[in-house]
């Protein structure tokens, strides 16, 4: 079970980071984001913060930024007639080709420099060491007191200084 919730809480941090990605590179070119959304709704609960609505939805799998404009490209020609200059200059389907590229390229380049982060701190903490027990030989005395393959012996961090203590230890 706690394996799941892992799995889930990880799945959610990595959907989170990458529409976070969109979001502040959205953001960072002056665009409308008219919604940042974790989950699927239906919506448990939603707070607007200057133009943008944050909102916690009930299904966590998921996430999404709606930026304005984003879905409106079919009807772009009936919508130019509508807005003005400045107001173009804040939907997204009234953006430069390199515009909407980085902005959709964002979450992708969070997703690898997440991975990529994590994976290096993970290598740079490493694992424990632990002795494993690989085999057991027949008849051994290990055998007679019940190890099995895959025991990990406790208090010894290597084969050579568990060697010394038993050759210290017969009888």
């Amino acid at each position: 079970m706690l394996i799941v919730l892992i799995v889930i809480f990880g799945l959610s941090f990595l959907i989170l980071s990458h529409e976070a990605g969109h979001f502040l590179v959205a953001k960072a070119f002056g665009l409308k984001v008219d919604e940042f959304g974790f989950g699927f709704p239906p919506k448990i609960f939603g707070k607007k913060k200057g133009e943008t609505e944050y909102s916690l939805n009930w299904l966590p799998f998921g996430g999404f930024v709606r930026i304005a404009g984003e879905n409106d490209g079919v009807v772009k020609d009936e919508l130019a007639s509508t807005l003005t200059d400045a107001e173009k200059k804040r939907i997204f389907a009234f953006q430069p080709a390199w515009k909407r590229a980085s902005v959709m390229i964002a979450g992708v380049t969070v997703n690898f420099l997440t991975g990529w982060l994590l994976l290096s701190a993970v290598l740079m903490i490493g694992t424990p060491k632990a002795l494993v027990v690989s085999d057991v030989q027949k008849g051994s005395p290990a055998e007679a007191v019940g190890v099995v393959s895959g025991d990990i012996v406790k208090g010894f961090a290597d084969a050579q200084s568990f060697i010394q203590f038993v050759s210290g230890h017969r009888g």
